[in-house]
């Protein structure tokens, strides 16, 4: 008998593999004591040309090499199966890894990943362009936010091309696929078939294209490579290609640990590598589905596409099926989708692309509770850590003014500490807000930044809100450590809370300050959360801030109206901006079950105690987040100002007014 085994199998080379997979294991294992700015990025075992051009572009991307890293990639299967992949990412084993939606724990049963699992259906997405969209909608804010409670960072999605149905016989409705035998790829796609009259059957791929050609089965499910697309249908000629009937879809993600240990500056080359990667890999995708009708045409195939074939019935069959096992989450979820295909709304307000002339230039103190990493580079040096030995960390920030700046645009030059060294702790922080309070009147703005924010981009989008408003007054940036990432929301949300023991003791430092005259407070999204601290804190201090400004505040409106009822007299005004269309906020809807104070529409908060402004006329760009009119929209932002500056309440503001049963609210027109 030769080498070869009964099945075909060679011995030898089976023991091969084998070994080769042990010794690939333990050189991951073993890797981080090689080089610690190595990193691991595990990857498919038969990448299709999309992920291809994924896996290059970030590996081969320049701001890894600045950054000091390199990239080692390896095959997922090392490790057995996807399952043991994503459990690999999860504990730390390995840093970075692609991985489909159905490798992530839970899926699709668990009620946690609705939104992973909806988009992840087949025929819901008509073509690549329809699925991008949707990703880069408050549905892919949602998705990104599901893997992230998983223990996962989401880096970027991960576009793959599309399958098409591919039949030996002409198919002209929905109704030819009855009693048809179709290889489905998973139990998501036989449910459809199914549903459609249809036969499905599982089959390796392999098998898939000898049993088109001798007739075991009538048309199959298939993901059609460009470079061997005549070869593979070329002896169906005559039959059909049916296009857009999936889009798989995956996550570039990071584990929780591993991101939590890197140091600052490599996340960001991460971040923008996998940027860079994504937008490669789709452009990839679209070309693939753009080329389907010329393989067709070529291989002698009918072209047709799910969505002209069904007449909704593919989609609307889809669907139900995918109801059947989504839990109770799953019909918010059918509405949530429909309301975002559907909805279109007119062009915006434009944002001034004009430079802003003449700035004014604010002096920022920043006051950062994230751990210090040290270095000269300011941008970096603070990480997103919760650790128990992390101090306050204050210092000056150096920049220079740049008046090309476009109004609402972050500073973009560079920065620098001010002086040769931070300070640390509560009192000696107050003491430097309180030098600089001293040479403008006593008067000191705070501005507490939200979800989804580095240092850096915190940092600069305080230098850029003190000039565009023209604020004379020190600004004190409160930078806690926010994971700076769209799946980030729970561990931004927790991250709030390791933050009120430090913010608690600068807050009763600089209330008792005497060189502190006049507090106004200025807090975006999630950073509300902290500021009504500092309303509680004023208020049992006897001490009112002069105002306390809420801009898209993401706090459920049970606990921000509580709030105002008990402490609003710890400020003489106090002032929200809502606005219907802010994404981060529809997310945080489905989140926490319960609308935030923010999110203005049929959910507006109106009540004694604050004045509601309602932006949603000014701000609702379709691929924009919505989130940030009060610092991007000059109409919006001279409103904020004059609230800041002058403390002036609405009814003397040019604001228009609005009954709402015995109380008033206020807009701004376009």
């Amino acid at each position: 008998m030769s080498e070869t085994g009964r099945n075909g199998a060679n011995p030898r080379h089976a023991l091969q593999a084998i070994g080769q997979s042990i010794f690939s294991l333990l050189l991951l294992l073993l890797a981080p004591l090689a080089s610690s700015k190595e990193l691991v990025l595990l990857t498919p075992p038969a990448p299709d040309e999309a992920t291809r051009a994924f896996v290059s572009t970030f590996i081969q991307s320049p701001e890894l090499a600045q950054a000091g890293l390199t990239i080692k990639d390896m095959r997922s299967d090392v490790f057995g199966s996807q399952t043991e992949a994503a459990n690999a990412l999860q504990s730390g084993k390995v840093a970075l890894g692609l991985l489909p939606a159905s490798a992530i724990p839970g899926f699709p049963g668990d009620e946690s990943l609705t939104y992973t699992s909806l988009l992840s259906q087949p025929s819901l997405a008509k073509d690549a362009l329809e699925q991008f969209f949707l990703q880069d909608s408050v549905i892919g804010d949602l998705m990104a936010q599901e893997v992230g409670r998983k223990g996962l960072v989401v880096l970027s999605f991960w576009n793959q091309p599309p399958t098409s149905l591919v039949a030996r016989r002409p198919l002209v409705a929905a109704s030819d696929l009855k009693g048809l035998k179709i290889r489905a790829s998973d139990p998501q796609s036989s449910a459809v078939f199914a549903s459609l009259g249809a036969n499905p059957v599982t089959m390796p791929l392999a098998e898939v294209y000898p049993a088109l050609a001798n007739g075991a089965v009538d048309a199959s499910e298939n993901r059609i490579e460009r470079t061997l697309a005549t070869q593979q249908l070329s002896a169906l000629k005559g039959g059909t290609l049916v296009a857009g009937f999936r889009q798989p879809q995956g996550f570039f993600v990071s584990g929780e640990s591993s991101w939590v240990a890197l140091k600052e500056r490599e996340r960001a080359a991460l971040r923008e590598a996998a940027k860079q990667a994504s937008s490669r890999a789709r452009s990839v995708v679209v070309s693939i589905e753009a080329a389907l009708p010329e393989d067709a045409r070529n291989s002698g195939l009918r072209f047709a596409r799910f969505d002209a074939i069904g007449g909704g019935n593919v989609e609307a069959n889809a669907t139900a099926q995918w109801l059947r096992t989504a839990g109770a989450s799953g019909p918010q979820a059918v509405t949530l989708l429909k309301k975002v295909k559907q909805a279109r709304p007119p062009a915006p307000v434009p944002r001034s692309a004009a430079p802003m002339g003449d700035p004014a230039r604010p002096q920022i103190v920043f006051a950062s509770v994230r751990n210090d990493e040290g270095g000269a580079d300011l941008s970096n040096r603070f990480g997103i850590a919760r650790d128990n030995s992390t101090k306050l960390t204050c210092g000056e920030i150096q920049f220079a003014s740049n008046n090309a700046r476009p109004f609402g645009r972050p500073y973009a030059g560079p920065v620098a500490l001010a002086s040769t060294s931070a300070r640390v702790n509560a009192e000696p922080c107050v003491d430097l807000v309180a030098e600089a309070s001293s040479q403008r009147g006593g008067k000191v703005v705070v501005f507490i930044h939200g979800y989804n924010n580095t240092f850096d981009t915190a940092m600069r989008r305080a230098i850029g809100v003190g000039e565009d408003l023209k604020i004379d007054a020190p600004i004190v940036l409160w930078s806690w450590p926010s994971q700076g990432t769209e799946s980030g929301y729970v561990y931004d949300a927790m991250s709030v809370e390791f933050s009120r023991p430090y913010f608690r003791d600068f807050v009763s430092a600089l209330l008792r300050n005497p060189k502190v005259k006049e507090i106004t407070v200025m807090a975006h999204s999630m950073g509300s959360r902290i500021a009504l601290q500092m309303l509680e804190q004023s208020a049992q201090a006897q001490k009112k801030l002069a105002s306390i400004v809420f801009l898209a505040p993401d706090v459920p409106q049970t606990l921000f109206s509580q709030a105002i009822g008990l402490y609003g007299r710890g400020a003489s005004l106090a002032t929200m901006y809502a606005n219907e269309h802010d994404r981060p906020l529809a997310l945080s809807e489905v989140v926490n079950r319960e609308a935030p104070a923010g999110l203005a529409g049929n959910t507006l908060f109106v009540s004694d105690g604050i004045e509601t402004v309602d932006l949603s006329r000014l701000d609702f760009e379709w691929f924009g987040t919505n989130h940030s009119a009060g610092f991007e929209i000059p109409k919006a932002a001279a409103d904020v100002s004059l609230v800041v500056n002058r403390h002036i309440k609405a009814a003397s503001r040019s604001l228009t007014g609005v009954t709402l049963g015995k109380l008033t609210y206020w807009t701004i027109q376009p």
